[in-house]
């Protein structure tokens, strides 16, 4: 599953990477046009996405996908992934897939080996920044009647770079399908096509520190690689430390 990214590229180079028209305010930190970097992205937050709607432009959505039918904000805590295989048979999601996809932003995404629990940063090997394949809503709230978006972001089986630590993996879109996502209306079996592994050798994996496990750690300290052998001694002589307390 994906359940953790980053996004940190500046509001130039998003710009001309997705050719969007405009940046709402929203979207940038303070009263300045440059986005806020963020390291540490988790369900139930605000994320950056882009749809087919025109002017094309960066749209802050919850990242937890809401249907419109939904009574209440509950389910959207657990809808934050979206199962590529079974993506037209929810009723969640078959309804979004087929009228509202779109571009979920990130400059890479986390995976954590289950039996170590050890953390990895998975990012393209030249560094950009990339889209993941979304889906979104619109919900009205029966109470106040205020709109709110929210999205999911779409997952598949993994690539063999990523099948040693899970089973699943974000579906990176190639840049050339990134249109073809967001507009193409007719043909399903075309769409699906696109929810596919990402090349394993466009990509590059490191580990990382287990701080990404504290939601409210968000810092670039985050995505730097570190060496698995020196983190393992410390924390053998961290256990050490403490067994000499009693």
């Amino acid at each position: 599953m994906c359940g953790r990214y980053s996004m940190f590229s500046s509001a130039e180079k998003i710009h001309t990477r997705f050719n969007i028209d405009d940046i709402p305010q929203d979207t940038v930190s303070g009263d300045s046009t440059s986005i806020k970097p963020r390291y540490n992205i988790t369900p139930m937050q605000n994320v950056l996405a882009i749809t087919a709607e025109k002017p094309r432009r960066l749209q802050s959505m919850q990242w937890g996908l809401l249907p419109s039918w939904a009574k209440d904000k509950s389910m959207s805590a657990k809808m934050f992934n979206a199962r590529a295989e079974t993506i037209l048979e929810k009723p969640s999601f078959r309804t979004a897939f087929a009228q509202r996809r779109c571009l979920v932003l990130a400059n890479g995404f986390y995976e954590w080996e289950k039996k170590t629990g050890q953390p990895y940063y998975v990012s393209l090997s030249s560094g950009e920044c990339f889209a993941m394949a979304g889906l979104w809503e619109t919900w009205q709230d029966p109470t106040t009647k205020e709109s709110m978006r929210s999205c999911t972001v779409i997952t598949t089986e993994p690539n063999s770079m990523i099948a040693p630590y899970h089973h699943r993996m974000a579906v990176i879109l190639q840049q050339k399908d990134e249109d073809i996502w967001l507009y193409h209306t007719i043909l399903q079996d075309r769409l699906l096509t696109l929810l596919r592994p990402y090349p394993a050798e466009e990509l590059q994996i490191a580990p990382v520190s287990k701080l990404v496990g504290n939601i409210h750690h968000d810092s670039p300290d985050l995505i730097h690689p570190i060496d698995l052998t020196q983190a393992r001694s410390s924390s053998e002589h961290s256990v050490l430390d403490d067994l000499q307390l009693f």
